[in-house]
This record gives structure tokens, sequence and C-alpha cells, in this order.
């Protein structure tokens, strides 16, 4: 355990400050803004003022603005960046065994179902979304008023089977983020050297006890549809396999770095 154990509030930028502001009925210690890291041209100045808008009310419900607030640009176009962003920021809050609430009502729609992703992903997280009380049309284009007095509470995905999807085994989870860092096909060989799994050992005997549980974790992630296997025995990563591997990275990088960023 990190000490205390916090509420952190995550919220995404939105033109809708009514729906915004829902989820502080529960009071934070800790908010994250998520932005348009990089928006296009178009959109520049609409991610200028939302996340101006969403940092005006989070200091509203913040004891310090300058420690409990965090804004983060993540990517709100493409779904696979928008995920291990989001998974980044959940998977942290997992480790530091904080109570974690995330409106999913702002952002765009990649981004709402990267959270709830994560949320299932880290099985952490309490994912809610807040409904618009009236929508506009006005000159073609929609708009929304107020927020109904219900919260809408989404379940975690918790009746998948997760396993399947980021493997529990460290050495499975090694093979893929060596892969997905080398973007190489190579044998179990060339792969265990490459990562210095043979480092002091020469004897080819004791170079085997290494190997060969390898490939039996490896046939499991080829089985998965993680890895491929070509008529040469080398192996390569499946855009599956992929999108673990950099969950897989975000996971390591976290845990590295969790107790020299300050919030521990």
């Amino acid at each position: 355990m990190h000490g205390v154990n916090k509420r952190v509030h995550i919220i995404p930028t939105s033109l809708d400050e009514d729906r915004l502001e829902g989820i502080f009925e529960v009071r934070p210690d800790y908010v994250y803004i998520l932005f348009n890291g990089d928006p296009i041209e178009e959109h520049k100045d609409l991610a200028e003022r939302t996340r101006e808008s969403a940092e005006n009310i989070a200091k509203d419900y913040v004891i310090d603005e300058e420690d409990d607030l965090e804004p983060v640009g993540i990517d709100f176009y493409e779904f696979e960046n928008a995920l291990a962003e989001t998974y980044r920021i959940l998977y942290r809050e997992k480790l530091l065994e904080n109570e974690v609430h995330v409106n999913l009502s702002g952002g765009t729609k990649p981004v709402a179902v990267a959270l709830a992703m994560s949320c299932s992903l880290t099985n952490t997280g309490s994912p809610y979304y807040y409904a618009a009380e009236e929508y506009d049309v006005k000159d073609g284009v929609t708009q929304t008023r107020g927020m109904i007095d219900e919260t809408f509470a989404l379940s975690q995905l918790t009746s998948l089977d997760f396993s399947n999807t980021i493997p529990d085994e460290v050495e499975s989870q090694n093979v893929l983020r060596w892969l997905y860092k080398s973007q190489e096909k190579m044998g179990v060989t060339e792969l265990l050297e490459r990562y210095d799994m043979f480092d002091g050992i020469e004897n080819e005997k004791n170079r085997s006890q290494v190997r060969g549980p390898y490939y039996s974790y490896i046939s499991q992630l080829v089985d998965k549809g993680l890895l491929s296997k070509d008529s040469d025995s080398n192996y390569e990563i499946t855009p599956a396999g992929q999108l673990v591997g950099r969950l897989l990275t975000v996971q390591k990088e976290v845990e590295e770095n969790l107790n020299s960023d300050g919030r521990v």
C-alpha cells in the first residue's frame, strides 16, 4: 500500500460543462483532466477552450490546484493510442490502491471506449455516464443542455476473461514486450540472446534449460493469436500482440517510475 488511499477523478474535456461537473458530486483528492493533446487544425481553438473550462471547474473542488490537478494530453482520435494512454493512468492508480471515478460523458467516442476498456483491463475504476437533459438541433448541429438527475454507473466487463488478453506469466509478458520493442521476426534462441537471458551461460546444456520453458510460453502466445510462427520457427508479433505488448510496456514503465514520480 502507498500511504493514504485517495479518491481520484478522471474527466475528459467537454463542451457540456453540466455533464462534466456531474462526477464532482463525490469530492476528489486528485483530478486528471484528459485533453486533446494533438488537435487537428480545425479543433485547436476548441481543445484550448474545453481544457480551460475543465480546469476551472476542477479547481473549485480540489484542495490544492497545483498539486492535486493533473492535465494529461491524450490522443482524441486514434483508439489504440487513447487506450494505451488511459491504461497508463488507470494502472498507476491501481498500484497506488486509490479509489477512481471515471466520467465517460466527455472526450470523443474513442476516448470514452478506451477509458471503459482500461477500467476493465486493470480491474480498477468506477465508470459513470451523465446524460444531458435536453438535446437541440440548431443549424444542423446537435447541442445539449443541462444534466438529468440520474447517474448511470457502468459495470466493468468482469464477465470477460482478460487473462487471455494480458498474460499473467512474467516470461510471456517479457516475450511480448521484447518483440514489441524489436518489431522483428526472430527465433527463440536469437530472442533470448538479444535480451541477455543467456548472459554468463556458455554451456549449451544450461542454455537449453533456460530456453526450454520459453517454447511453451511462446506456443501459448501463438495459440492466443498474439504471435505468429513461420516455417523456419521464427516468431513475429501480430496486430493483437502489438496492442498487448504496448500495454505491457506501459505497465513496466509505470512500475519503474511509481516511486520516483512524486505521487506515492
